[in-house]
C-alpha cells in the first residue's frame, strides 16, 4: 500500500472484500488492521509485494503483527502503535 509516507506492508492474509458502495470498494486488513476504500482513483496505491523479504522485515512484521509496530514501511521507516513514524534502527 502506499501513503504519504511510502510504500508499507499489509497481509492479504484474512483480508475482506465488501462491495457496497457504487464507484468503489472497501478492503478490511487484518495486519494492520485497516479498512480502505479503493476506488478507480487510488487503485494505484495497492503495489503486490514481488521481491525477497529481508530478515529486517520479516522481524518487523512479527512486530506487527504482535501489535508491537502499526506500519512497516518499504524504505526505512516503521509506525508505532501512537502514530508516530521512526526509522527502523530506532526501535
Amino acid at each position: 500500500m502506499t501513503d504519504q509516507s511510502g510504500k508499507w506492508f499489509a497481509s492479504s492474509q484474512g483480508l475482506e472484500f465488501f462491495f457496497d458502495k457504487k464507484d468503489c470498494f472497501l478492503l478490511q486488513f487484518q495486519n494492520p488492521p485497516r479498512t480502505l476504500e479503493v476506488s478507480q482513483e487510488t487503485m494505484d496505491l495497492i503495489h503486490p509485494y514481488q521481491g525477497d523479504l529481508s530478515q529486517e522485515i520479516r522481524e518487523l512484521l512479527v512486530l506487527r503483527d504482535q501489535g508491537q509496530v502499526r506500519k512497516v514501511y518499504l524504505e526505512d521507516i516503521v509506525e508505532l502503535p501512537s502514530g508516530k513514524r521512526i526509522k527502523k534502527d530506532q526501535l
